[in-house]
Order: structure tokens, then sequence, then C-alpha cells
């Protein structure tokens, strides 16, 4: 992930996740500098940390991890998450662009191999 991105940044007035308070300080502080950082983005306002991942949102917080958000511009009618899944799709990161498979939750197993095929991407 961008280490960059984490140094330095202690208060972070942008993300204001409202449902962290029942977690540690340490992952509050995670949670906030990953949102600062624009890995995730919540759902209004919420982290959700009991929720379940899909596979679509685990490809949006991975490339936005490793690449930033400024190389995946959206088109007119396009969802946010399909600059990013067409990009995961031609990169091998990947299987499927059927945005029906992608809805569904990610495993631990597609988690990690979703995370072992992008470790090259720059």
């Amino acid at each position: 992930l961008q280490q960059s991105c984490f140094q330095g940044q202690q208060d972070i007035p942008a993300c204001q996740i409202k449902d962290i308070a029942t977690l540690s300080q340490e992952q509050q502080s995670i949670i906030k500098q990953a949102c600062a950082c624009n890995y995730l983005k919540g759902n209004n306002g919420s982290f959700e940390p009991d929720s379940y991942l899909s596979k679509a949102s685990a490809i949006v917080a991975l490339l936005r991890g490793r690449l930033g958000e400024s190389q995946f511009q959206m088109q007119t009618g396009q969802k946010y998450r399909d600059p990013y899944v067409s990009y995961a799709y031609q990169a091998g990161i990947t299987k499927s662009s059927q945005i029906e498979y992608l809805q569904y939750l990610v495993t631990n197993y597609e988690l990690v191999m979703m995370l072992w095929r992008a470790r090259e991407i720059k």
C-alpha cells in the first residue's frame, strides 16, 4: 500500500466515520487513515465493521491502495466501481468482469488471491 499516505496523519477531519467507537484506538486510527488515503469511503459516513465485503468493493479498495484514485476516471453512466473492475480484469487480478459474480461476498481465499495477483502492480 502507499505508505507515504499514512505518514504524518494524526487528525483526519475529512473522514468522519460514525460507527467505529467500539473499536480500539489503533483500529480507529487505521480505518480513518485508510479513509483519508481513499482506500475506502464507507457508506454514508458508516464503516460497518461487522459487514462483509463484495468482491467489487474489495477490488476498489485494493486498487485505490496500490495505485491511488486519480487514474480511475468514471465515464458518464458508469458506477464508481466500473473502471476498477475493468482494470482488475485486464490485469488478471480477477478472472471475471461480470458484475453479478462481483457482487458475491469475497472469501478469505479470494482476497488473498487478489492481493497476490496485484503484488506486481506499480
